[in-house]
């Protein structure tokens, strides 16, 4: 199903391809290993130190050369798992309240993923971020943590398309709250609360089950006017505008 619907990106008959070309933006996909799932995180970390590396690299040389604004999201399964993990290590709380009930599963399988992402956490208390990584996440969250940090370094505008990939930077606000700033999130229906810790409010207000891009790029509408009324309005002393 997943690799479906990255051939239809790759084609250019999703929603985020016909949203990219109304507004002039460059589209790009990176399949990360689709036939190569990661480890059972309920007996050992997701992958290795070393294969989180890699994609940290990986995710770092993608972005390429920086443009003006920069749209990360990501599409694929066994993410609010993931993101739960992330959110439980670095906000911790009650890990029922970090886990959602996913479309067709019943109060069993809620139970199950609770206990999963409780045991994985606990195995990695007090590690460092990098172990955390390489325990509890995957590769594309790996990747998504690094790809903007070159456009953080040039001070490039980035935007969070969804729910994970602004659990992405979670470890990144943990080391300085500061580092996600530049990033302006959308908003899907279930990620108020990771907002909240993050002390962020999204640019838009969609309710969106599902992001996959569409949000992100559908928020350069409102960014282009703002920015161009920034950009161009002259504030009151330059315009000799005074008694107002």
């Amino acid at each position: 199903m997943v690799t479906a619907l990255v051939s239809r990106l790759k084609h250019s008959d999703a929603a985020v391809n016909q949203l990219c070309s109304a507004n002039c933006a460059e589209f790009s996909v990176i399949a990360w290993d689709l036939d190569r799932p990661n480890d059972d995180i309920t007996q050992s970390p997701a992958m290795s130190e070393d294969e989180a590396l890699m994609a940290i690299r990986r995710g770092f040389e993608s972005v390429g050369v920086i443009a003006s604004l920069l749209l990360l999201s990501e599409m694929g399964t066994g993410n609010p798992t993931v993101g739960a993990e992330l959110n439980m290590e670095g906000f911790g709380g009650n890990t029922a309240d970090w886990v959602r009930r996913r479309t067709g599963s019943d109060a069993a399988c809620l139970a199950r993923k609770i206990d999963a992402v409780a045991s994985a956490v606990a195995r990695q208390s007090s590690a460092t971020w990098l172990r955390i990584l390489s325990a509890l996440s995957g590769r594309k969250h790996s990747a998504i943590y690094d790809s903007f940090l070159p456009a953080r370094a040039l001070g490039t505008l980035v935007i969070l398309g969804g729910f994970i990939c602004t659990v992405a930077t979670t470890p990144l606000y943990k080391a300085d709250p500061k580092l996600p700033d530049q990033c302006v999130e959308d908003h899907e229906f279930w990620q108020a609360r990771l907002l909240a810790e993050l002390e962020h409010g999204p640019i838009l207000t969609l309710g969106m089950a599902l992001d996959e891009g569409s949000g992100a790029t559908h928020a350069i509408n409102d960014l282009r006017p703002a920015t161009e009324c920034h950009n161009g309005i002259a504030i009151l002393a330059y315009a000799r505008v005074s008694n107002v």
